[in-house]
């Protein structure tokens, strides 16, 4: 396998990661400020450059495959030969797709905890809205407004 082209694949995978590695860090915080035009905004931002990574991860592939270590038990060898940039490229590769699923799973967390609160929060403010404003969504008076008895009846 010609080195050189793949110590820039590994490179371009590893740019691309790291400009993943801020948009998660931009979804993060607007998760945590539940900024929702924000989330949409960076979760489209985030498809676009999965997408990207996963056709830079095709080509890789292609060429290890090529050069007949696409393998597990083959890559390792050859991995284990290759010079020192490529090992540490490799390497980083490796630890930046750790710390890239764990940011995201956080994300997930508090993207779910966030929108349990939301919830509970309208939930609440329906419960003590039922008995204030008189008439339910459609127009019809509320059940928690007024006695049980009808106007005119004695």
């Amino acid at each position: 396998m010609d080195v050189a082209v793949f110590l820039a694949s590994c490179q371009s995978e590893m740019a691309l990661l790291e400009t993943l590695q801020l948009t998660l860090q931009q979804e993060q915080q607007a998760i945590l400020r539940m900024d929702a035009f924000q989330i949409e905004e960076l979760a489209q931002q985030k498809m676009q450059q999965l997408k990207q990574l996963a056709e830079l991860r095709a080509q890789r592939l292609a060429q290890q495959q090529a050069a007949g270590i696409a393998q597990q038990d083959d890559w390792l060898p050859w991995l284990q030969q290759a010079p020192d940039d490529v090992q540490q490229c490799w390497q980083s590769l490796e630890l930046a797709l750790l710390r890239l699923k764990a940011l995201n799973d956080l994300n997930a967390g508090l993207a779910d905890e966030r929108m349990r609160f939301a919830t509970a929060v309208i939930d609440t403010l329906r419960g003590a809205m039922q008995g204030v404003d008189g008439y339910g969504r459609h127009g019809t008076l509320s059940s928690g407004v007024g006695g049980s008895r009808r106007l005119g009846s004695a």
